[in-house]
């Protein structure tokens, strides 16, 4: 039987479309804020920060600067400013001021609130909070939902012919909440083949399988993939050879599925777990033979002294060898260990930090003037400039093998902190019971043993003896102390006063600056503690 259908022509209907309505406003913003201390915005000693929350404002907007959703969109001097981060208060006051010099008064829901010019006036400080008055420049909108007719076209149905009636087949319109009955299945429509939402899903999550299984092979590498090849092959074979084979073979892989699951699983665990301190290892003290240490004594006015010396043999990261001697008076190791047990314990914040950090450098930066030698001859003789210079010194330092430097005593249940405990527990060398936990630069010098934040204050001493540009970091979060530098190198960086500081690890042998590990790099986490006011290479 031939089925004919016939359409008609295409129909339209006039509909009401919701539509939104935006008037923008600008004007002059006036009002009182309350602020709070932002500590991980703020290094705490150089730039604090504080998170600004409007009490009560008040916007005064002239009728020129209110412009219509038929007369364009927002104003052009706003287009690339960001919201502003703070909520204006619901009691705020519009008053707009008419060309007829009438004011009114209105509450409105501004929309996008954008804010330039601030000027921020008479602050007051309670401990941790700030109150004051602010003033600037506003934009932003009114929103409301209008409608306007629309022509949308009805599709057009088919219509069949007369003997479509005889097949017994019932078409009723759609819009009546009729429906075709069997239709469809005398049409000839059967034959479709119809999409599974579960096999689709089910496909998907063979894929992040897959991905899953892949993760051991990062951290195991090639005996996982060669254990892989066989069972694949295994199977290869017993889809071959006879069903009884095969049917096990499809048995084995599904437990092996299962197996790599739990692994995949335990290996992304044990990888998100790890302190993030152990992305850098320091090395453990070892005996090189070719690196000797002497005392050498000599007489001064009268006075009976030594001489510390320590051959080091070291390269940069160009692969340059050094060598030379750092040296040290034994009567200046003496005289920095009693400034040390001077200074008072009170030492109850970052702050109190940063003072003892300061009261070590001054006391021992005159006293290192065997250190400047090797490094004043180290230039001279190899011509370097101030980036190669810079990493001769820090490379120096990064060689010295690690040495943990503790308050107490040398055992790792004394302390709740997972790196000193695996550091410990696997006999790493330590010193204890030591004021702080650091050593002065001096003392550093001295015993050639030292940790982070002792190697940080060393190199923070040197480099701000050469006028280098540096601060010094430390993060409670990471529990780990670096330095900073601003010179021109690419990688991971802060930003202090306005000017780039280059990460730069000391722990780890021939790490150049701007090499950080990512679970490191939040600089939220990140304080001042010291910072140089030199930028000239001396």
């Amino acid at each position: 039987m031939i089925l004919f259908a016939n359409y008609t022509m295409t129909e339209f209907r006039t509909i009401l479309q919701d539509i939104d309505l935006k008037t923008f406003l600008k004007g002059k913003f006036r009002g009182k804020y309350y602020g709070v201390l932002d500590p991980y915005a703020s290094d705490l000693v150089h730039e604090n920060f504080f998170s600004i929350e409007i009490l009560e404002a008040e916007i005064i907007i002239e009728a020129e600067n209110i412009r219509k959703w038929t007369e364009g969109g927002e104003f052009e001097e706003y287009l690339f400013v960001e919201q502003f981060s703070s909520k204006l208060p619901a009691s705020t006051s519009f008053i707009i001021n008419y060309r007829n010099g009438e004011k009114r008064s209105f509450s409105l829901d501004l929309k996008n609130p954008k804010l330039v010019n601030i000027r921020l006036f008479d602050p007051l400080y309670e401990k941790n909070k700030v109150f004051g008055t602010i003033e600037g420049d506003i934009c932003g909108y009114v929103l409301r939902i209008g409608q306007i007719p629309v022509d949308v076209p009805i599709d057009p149905k088919p219509v069949l012919d007369d003997k479509i009636s005889d097949a017994g087949v019932n078409l009723q319109e759609e819009n009546t909440g009729e429906k075709v009955e069997n239709g469809a299945r005398r049409l000839g429509y059967n034959d479709i083949e119809h999409i599974s939402f579960w096999n689709t899903v089910g496909e998907l999550f063979q894929y992040v399988l897959l991905f899953l299984f892949a993760l051991p092979l990062i951290f195991w590498g090639w005996p996982i993939l060669l254990f892989i090849v066989v069972i694949l092959l295994l199977q290869l074979l017993g889809s071959i050879i006879q069903p009884v084979i095969r049917y096990a073979g499809r048995a084995f892989i599904s437990f092996l599925w299962i197996f790599f699951l739990f692994f995949g699983f335990y290996a992304v665990l044990a990888y998100f777990s790890k302190d993030p301190i152990m992305a850098f290892t320091p090395k453990k003290s070892e005996n090189i033979p070719i690196e000797t240490t002497d005392y050498k004594p000599i007489e001064e006015a009268n006075t009976r002294d030594s001489i510390i010396r320590h051959f080091r043999v070291w390269k940069d990261y160009a692969g340059t060898e050094f060598k030379g001697y750092l040296t040290l008076k034994l009567s200046d190791w003496k005289l920095s260990e009693i400034n040390h047990q001077n200074i008072p314990n009170n030492v109850e914040s970052l702050y109190d930090f940063n003072l003892v950090l300061q009261q070590l450098i001054s006391n021992d930066s005159n006293r290192l003037s065997g250190v400047y030698a090797l490094f004043d001859s180290l230039r001279l003789n190899n011509k370097l400039t101030e980036k190669p210079f810079a990493e001769a010194i820090v490379s120096c330092i990064q060689d010295i093998p690690y040495t943990l430097i503790l308050d107490r005593a040398c055992d790792p249940w004394l302390y709740d902190d997972q790196f000193i405990n695996d550091y410990l527990s696997s006999g790493g060398a330590c010193h204890p019971n030591i004021k702080y936990g650091i050593f002065s630069p001096v003392e550093f010098v001295a015993t050639l043993d030292g940790d982070c934040d002792t190697r940080a204050l060393l190199l923070y001493t040197i480099l701000s003896h050469y006028r280098y540009d540096v601060v010094m970091l430390s993060s409670n979060v990471y529990r780990h102390s670096i330095i900073a530098i601003n010179l021109p190198y690419l990688g991971i960086s802060k930003v202090v006063n306005s000017k780039r500081y280059v990460l730069w690890e000391t722990t780890q042998s021939r790490i150049p600056p701007g090499i950080f590990p990512d679970k490191m790099t939040n600089m939220n986490y990140w304080f001042v503690n010291l910072i140089s006011t030199n930028n000239t290479l001396q």
